[in-house]
């Protein structure tokens, strides 16, 4: 009898012990699954959220300290320049253009900007357009807005519209005027609406989006050519996208994103310390100064070399702000980026091999996170040199959540058990 009990208490031991080990594997089961799908849903956001600016001032660091052997041929933004002329009653006087645009003209710039209204005065008109004419001859780009008016035209914009569902779009203001087929034709925003932003696009009574004058410079600074190129390349003519009035997609894929009232914000961190993002306002006094003396043959290389292939815009003052601003954005949007359905399709990747790693034990993940980072390191280097940034944060998570795996173990191994044992 007293064999029995024995027996019976040695048959039950096993038993016991593997009811108390089976809610532990179960429970560490349960919290790999809820780490997983936090970390994935992690690294999704990474990627939404890399789509938009937020990793722009280290990368800017990245590409200030690469040498130029890696980048190659990058492209580059054009230097402003911000020409001030004194106004009357808000309007430029017509003589006052037509000298800075002729003593413009011999100092070759890229592009010329008349961000503000001419006066109409019929003894002063016909001496602008012709200068205009001479300016344009020598293959110089002078660009022109007025004020929106009723008989306003304005050229048409490449510009797609989309709103996903459950998002409320942000209507742009409605200017007067109508499209036209010319070449040219952009709108002045008004100096009230300079407060909220950079107004990039309105649309006319009938819904027909134009673009503003802040936008054709935008756009005229990112089709700028690259370093080393002799020519500038031509301005895409595919279309941007802009989505629920929020999102502002170039052709190259790279996004601005829009403020409550559809402009884009003013960037005003540094702007009190001169630096070639940060342009200064030149006054029309000392250009005429300076443009004068060179004609009596005083040599300048630096005063010629503050002109030469630049932008100009003949303005005022107080578009200080929009001009730095620009300058500063087109230094970002002028490289290129993966199309949203790649960088997408990057992070579901990153999700996928984090969950091969997570399933199949320490080995292989301590080979997937250096993988990952070094494909990462060579495919950057890759795309820089063909003026692309592609997305590292989620495959910097990915990398730091599988290498974190490595010190886990797996619930369907035991301790002092092989992988093979439990097939």
């Amino acid at each position: 009898m007293a064999l029995y009990y024995l027996k019976g208490d040695d048959s039950s031991s096993p038993t016991e012990t593997s009811a108390a080990l089976a809610p532990t594997s179960n429970d560490r089961r349960g919290v790999l699954v809820i780490t997983l799908l936090a970390l994935s849903f992690f690294i999704l956001l990474t990627t939404i959220l890399q789509l938009f600016p937020i990793t722009w001032s280290l990368d800017e660091r990245m590409l200030h300290h690469l040498p130029q052997s890696i980048l190659g041929n990058p492209p580059v933004v054009p230097s402003i320049r911000l020409l001030e002329l004194p106004v009357t009653d808000g309007v430029f006087s017509p003589l006052d253009v037509a000298m800075t645009l002729r003593g413009l003209g011999k100092l070759h710039p890229a592009t010329i900007l008349i961000a503000g209204k001419v006066a109409e005065d019929p003894q002063s008109d016909q001496l602008l357009q012709a200068v205009l004419n001479t300016t344009r001859a020598e293959g110089i780009e002078v660009l022109k807005a007025d004020a929106p008016a009723g008989n306003s035209t304005y050229r048409s914009v490449p510009l797609c519209r989309y709103t996903p569902p459950f998002f409320s779009r942000i209507s742009l203001e409605t200017i007067p005027g109508k499209i036209s087929n010319k070449d040219q034709g952009c709108f002045l925003p008004s100096r009230a609406s300079s407060s909220q932003g950079i107004q990039l696009y309105a649309e006319t009574a009938q819904g027909e989006v134009v673009e503003s004058i802040w936008q054709e410079l935008l756009e005229e600074m990112i089709s700028a050519k690259k370093d080393g190129d002799s020519v500038a390349l031509p301005k895409t003519t595919t279309s941007s996208w802009l989505i629920a009035g929020r999102i502002l997609i170039f052709p190259n894929h790279s996004t601005l994103l829009l403020n409550g009232s559809g402009s884009a914000p003013l960037i005003t961190k540094g702007t009190n310390s001169p630096t070639p993002l940060n342009p200064k306002t030149i006054p029309q006094e000392d250009f005429l100064l300076a443009s004068e003396q060179r004609e009596r043959g005083e040599k300048s290389p630096e005063f010629d070399a503050l002109w030469n292939d630049a932008l100009v815009v003949i303005g005022q003052d107080s578009d200080l702000s929009t001009v730095s601003t620009l300058q500063q954005l087109a230094a970002r949007l002028v490289w290129g980026h993966l199309s949203m359905i790649s960088q997408i399709l990057m992070g579901l990747g990153c999700i996928l091999l984090l969950v091969v790693g997570a399933r199949s034990g320490k080995t292989v993940s301590l080979t997937l996170a250096p993988a990952l980072v070094i494909a990462t390191v060579i495919a950057t280097l890759i795309t820089l040199r063909h003026g692309i940034l592609i997305p590292w944060l989620p495959q910097l998570v990915s990398a730091l959540a599988l290498w974190g795996f490595s010190f886990y173990q797996n619930p369907r191994q035991t301790p002092g058990s092989s992988p093979d044992s439990l097939r």
